[in-house]
């Protein structure tokens, strides 16, 4: 479950806000202020916290950083109701990933968690794969071929394989599969090549970092 704590002292909109993300698939708990949540995020897991920048007894900023000293995976994702390039240039550089201005609606509220999940996603692909090896098996435009293939029919035997990708020199194609086998991006089954699962992980990172550079 995608869990979220959302820290703001104003009780109806945090309960607002904490209802809205229940609603839309997402388990939200609250804190009133920063004591409670250096309280919750101590004893629970959270993906995400949502702070607002003017807490009692704390500055939001102080709270994001104390945040991110205990927990730095957790995304951080500010609140504010006056938002200038000078204060969102703090946040991010005390960790935030992202801000939010007040008056919002919650549909842009959710389309900016959406996107944060998505980061989260991103992140946690690119750390479980050895980028080097990945980029370097698919540096080659025949290996590039050679996976987009096989993601298409996996099982493919090896004159299938030269067939698709118009390659006649049986010898060249098995030396690229050799080199996307050892990177762990293609596996052999008898006759059959296939994409392992590292290798369909790595093809969807890549599309996950095309959508977040383009």
């Amino acid at each position: 479950m995608k869990t979220i704590l959302v820290i703001d002292d104003d009780p109806d909109l945090r309960a607002n806000l904490a209802w809205m993300l229940e609603k839309s698939g997402y388990a939200a708990d609250e804190a009133a202020d920063g004591t409670e949540a250096v309280a919750k995020i101590a004893s629970k897991e959270f993906d995400v916290a949502l702070i607002d920048m003017v807490l009692p007894g704390t500055d939001g900023l102080d709270l994001l950083r104390e945040l991110k000293r205990a927990k730095p995976r957790v995304k951080a994702v500010m609140i504010t109701a006056f938002a200038t390039v000078e204060s969102a240039v703090k946040a991010m550089k005390a960790g935030a990933s992202d801000y939010i201005s007040k008056p919002f609606t919650i549909e842009e509220l959710l389309t900016l968690i959406r996107r944060i999940f998505e980061e989260i996603r991103f992140e946690k692909n690119m750390g479980a794969l050895n980028m080097d090896n990945a980029l370097t098996a698919i540096a080659n435009p025949i290996r590039r071929r050679i996976i987009l293939m096989l993601l298409d029919n996996p099982g493919a035997r090896l004159m299938d394989i030269c067939r698709e990708i118009g390659i006649e020199e049986h010898t060249k194609v098995v030396f690229h599969l050799n080199m996307l086998i050892e990177s762990g991006i293609v596996e052999r089954n008898k006759r059959l090549y296939s994409l392992t699962h590292y290798g369909m992980k790595t093809i969807e990172t890549l599309k996950d970092a095309e959508r977040h550079l383009l």
